[in-house]
């Protein structure tokens, strides 16, 4: 019976498989590839458009900064680059850091010697930040 049953939809199955089929042939949307279409151009910019969150920087703001205050930025960068390679010298170089404080605009570096090493303090009053550094002794 059941080998009745299946010969029955195999021959049904069979003889509906004569069915036709459409090729499926791919083109391309942007209009910058060969084979593109031209007209979708202006549409995929416009979609483009409305995606991009990135906003442009006004050419008037870099102009809109103080000189003093760049000026001032700069020297703090001078003076904490110096510092900085005063230490890496004097910790792999043949002098010493003295000891002391010191200021230098709006900071104060106060160094001295611990049990573990130079420790370096450095303060800056315009915006009350503070940094320790602890060079180790070699």
């Amino acid at each position: 019976m059941k080998i009745k049953i299946f010969t029955i939809l195999s021959i049904l199955v069979l003889s509906y498989s004569n069915t036709d089929a459409q090729e499926l042939v791919y083109s391309p949307i942007n209009p910058s590839f060969v084979g593109g279409n031209s007209f979708n151009a202006s549409w995929l910019l416009a979609e483009a458009t409305a995606q991009n969150t990135m906003e442009e920087k006004k050419e008037q703001e870099s102009f809109l900064r103080d000189p003093i205050e760049d000026f001032e930025e700069s020297v703090k960068r001078q003076i904490l680059n110096q510092i900085t390679r005063k230490l890496f010298e004097d910790s792999f170089g043949e002098e010493a850091l003295k000891e002391g404080r010191y200021e230098f605009g709006d900071f104060i570096v106060d160094v001295s010697p611990t049990n573990e090493g130079l420790l370096i303090y450095i303060l800056d009053n315009a915006t009350g930040g503070e940094t320790s550094i602890l060079v180790p002794y070699f």
